[in-house]
């Protein structure tokens, strides 16, 4: 398949098996964010793509042999623009979406789950949705029985699949993979923060909970935009990342830091932030690479060093 732009042949994606789940799922997933707002480091001067881009994009990540697609009720235009990109061959896609539990009027979690489900289908023009996540879960969201309720009476009726939570936090992680109650993770992990990996995964592997990771790019900094990074994400730079750059392969810094988190067979999908065709083309390019060897992922933790925190 040629890629459209310079005519070289591009591979299709290549499928993993999500945990319990048994979905095959694209083991790059398209983080759908920057289609619906403004995202991520360096957006000053940056023009979101119009509607007509966006649809372009998403049906050529289809053809491309993506099939994850990640949005969230919090995403604006995103969901929209997924339902009208994905008309017609929803059926070959996996959607997950996120339901936000806090920050909003009211604490009836049931009602704000099911309201937000309803939205969610209307949005991307569905019967049901493959991944409903809660967004940043808290610890107390885990076990609520008024959560519980919901995911079970939009299951039976059909409008999702299976359930998850997204969290940058170990702990929650931990006891959400626990639980048993939760089919996937929606976790961070990088070059830059890789604790998730430790404390989590094996966890995860155990208990047969699928784990998709995102963050790969670590807000930009591990990407070419990385150089225009200010204040402390600026020292991060110089310090972690710049440094990076001689054990390139000829990949940029974001194909290296792709190929590091696919290096990791617990991860089922990484998902990319994409809002250009030629960050789409770059990704899969890095994806159909050969894998990091042991030798080249140590000399990347020796200069990673420890974690920079997520929220820095």
């Amino acid at each position: 398949m040629a890629d459209g732009l310079s005519g070289r042949q591009v591979k299709k994606v290549r499928t993993r098996t999500l945990g319990r789940t048994g979905l095959k799922v694209s083991e790059i997933g398209f983080g759908a964010v920057e289609i619906g707002i403004e995202y991520g480091l360096g957006t000053e001067g940056k023009r979101m793509p119009s509607e007509e881009e966006a649809i372009r994009l998403v049906r050529s990540a289809v053809d491309k042999g993506i099939n994850l697609f990640d949005t969230a009720r919090a995403y604006g235009e995103s969901e929209r623009r997924l339902g009208l990109a994905l008309r017609g061959i929803r059926d070959n896609i996996v959607i997950g979406t996120k339901v936000k539990l806090h920050g909003g009027e009211g604490n009836n979690f049931k009602d704000t789950i099911i309201a937000s489900v309803h939205q969610s289908l209307k949005a991307l023009n569905t019967h049901y949705i493959d991944i409903l996540q809660m967004h940043d879960a808290q610890e107390e969201d885990l076990l609520d029985s008024d959560i519980h309720e919901a995911i079970q009476k939009l299951k039976k009726e059909g409008k999702i699949r299976y359930c998850g939570i997204s969290t940058y936090s170990p702990e929650i992680a931990i006891r959400a993979a626990e639980s048993e109650l939760w089919d996937v993770l929606q976790l961070a992990y990088s070059i830059l923060y890789r604790e998730m990996g430790e404390k989590v995964f094996p966890l995860c592997v155990q208990r047969n909970v699928g784990i998709i990771t995102r963050s790969a790019f670590f807000k930009g900094l591990l990407t070419p935009k990385g150089k225009s990074a200010q204040g402390y994400l600026k020292s991060i730079y110089e310090e972690k990342v710049r440094p990076l750059e001689s054990i390139a392969e000829g990949a940029n810094i974001a194909q290296i830091a792709l190929r590091f988190a696919l290096s990791s067979s617990e991860i089922s999908s990484v998902l990319i932030g994409i809002a250009r065709e030629k960050e789409l083309l770059e990704a899969i390019e890095a994806a159909n690479m050969r894998g990091l060897d042991e030798e080249v992922i140590k000399e990347i933790l020796e200069i990673a060093g420890e974690d920079v925190p997520i929220d820095s």
